[in-house]
């Protein structure tokens, strides 16, 4: 599986465990899944990602240190979240 998208569904620890494990993915798009730092965590192991876009996120800056485990990301979509600018 190279793409996947998400939307308007309650995203689980064990689902975002699950989506963790899948290592070719290159395009992920989580909307409307109150993705939380705890569950953004369980992705980190994404290194192939290239693409990546979270819409209204329950995320803060510290979560998105993962984004550091994304050697491969090119392009990042942050819409509808609130951050102070220190995690990016």
């Amino acid at each position: 599986l190279r793409s996947l998208t998400l939307g308007d569904s309650g995203l689980t620890l064990p689902m975002a465990q699950k989506l963790g494990q899948l290592r070719s993915l290159r395009y992920l798009v989580i909307t409307n899944c109150e993705l939380t730092d705890e569950l953004l965590n369980q992705i980190g192991g994404l290194n192939q990602l290239e693409s990546f876009s979270i819409d209204e996120p329950a995320i803060t800056d510290k979560g998105l240190q993962v984004l550091r485990h994304f050697p491969r990301l090119q392009q990042l979509t942050l819409s509808n979240v609130t951050l102070t600018g220190q995690g990016i």
